[in-house]
């Protein structure tokens, strides 16, 4: 599925991710952006800085939480 068919996307300043059972989760913050699931998320820095897309998302004030992610190229 190409990126443009995404169903939401973020832009994040920096974030981190963490091994799950159907790929990782990822935590990031400084995030622009909206949608809760088959979403987009770009990091700019950090460890998980690139491009990912998640089945789920949650934002609050900047904050973002997304379940099974992938890296996106």
């Amino acid at each position: 599925m190409p990126s443009a068919h995404a169903a939401g996307a973020y832009t994040c300043f920096s974030g981190e991710r963490t091994p799950a059972q159907n790929g990782y989760d990822l935590t990031a913050n400084g995030c622009d952006g909206g949608s809760g699931a088959d979403v987009l998320i770009r990091v700019m820095v950090g460890p998980a800085a690139g491009l990912h897309r998640c089945r789920t998302s949650f934002s609050w004030n900047g904050f973002l939480s997304a379940q099974g992610c992938r890296e996106e190229r």
